[in-house]
C-alpha cells in the first residue's frame, strides 16, 4: 500500500509538474504586474494632483497681482500725477521768483487691499513639493502684509 501511494504521487508529479510550475510562475508574475500597474497609476495620480495644485497657485498669484494692479490704477497713479503737477507748479513758482506759493498736501490714508494669503499658503506649503528658489519665493509671497505698518510719524504722534 505504501509503495502504490508513492507510485501514484510520482505519476501525478511527472504528469502535472510542468502545469504546477507554470501556474506558480503565472500567479507570481501576474500579481507582480498588477502591483506595478497599480503603483504606476498612483504615481500618475499624484503627479496630476500636484500639477493641479501648481495651476491653483498660479491662479492665486495672478489674482494677487491683479489686485495690486487695480490698486495702483485706482489710488497710486492719481496720487503720483497730483504730486507731479504740484512739483511742477512749485518749480515754476521758484523760477518766476513768486512771493508765495500754495502747496496742496494729500493727507489721505490708503489702506492695502485684502489678499488671499491663506489660500496661497495652504496650496504652496501643503500641496506642492517646493525646494530652493521656489520655496524662497513662496515664503516671500506669503509674508505680504495685508495691512501696512503704521509709519514712524504716526507712531510718534500717538505718544
Amino acid at each position: 500500500m505504501g509503495q502504490s501511494l508513492l507510485l501514484a504521487a510520482k505519476d501525478f508529479l511527472t504528469n502535472n509538474l510542468a502545469t504546477i510550475v507554470a501556474g506558480g510562475f503565472g500567479a507570481y508574475f501576474g500579481a507582480w504586474s498588477a502591483q506595478a500597474i497599480v503603483a504606476r497609476k498612483q504615481d500618475r495620480q499624484s503627479v496630476v494632483a500636484e500639477l493641479n495644485s501648481i495651476n491653483a497657485v498660479l491662479a492665486a498669484d495672478f489674482m494677487i497681482t491683479n489686485v495690486f494692479i487695480g490698486f495702483k490704477k485706482q489710488h497710486v497713479l492719481g496720487l503720483r500725477t497730483r504730486y507731479e503737477e504740484g512739483r511742477q507748479a512749485y518749480q515754476t513758482a521758484l523760477t518766476a521768483h513768486a512771493e508765495s506759493h500754495t502747496v496742496q498736501v494729500e493727507l489721505r490714508t490708503i489702506s492695502a487691499p485684502r489678499l488671499p494669503k491663506e489660500i496661497l499658503e495652504r496650496l504652496a506649503f501643503e500641496k506642492i513639493l517646493l525646494m530652493g528658489r521656489g520655496l524662497a519665493a513662496a515664503s516671500t509671497a506669503t509674508n505680504l502684509r495685508s495691512r501696512p505698518r503704521p509709519s514712524r510719524w504716526r507712531r510718534r504722534c500717538r505718544r
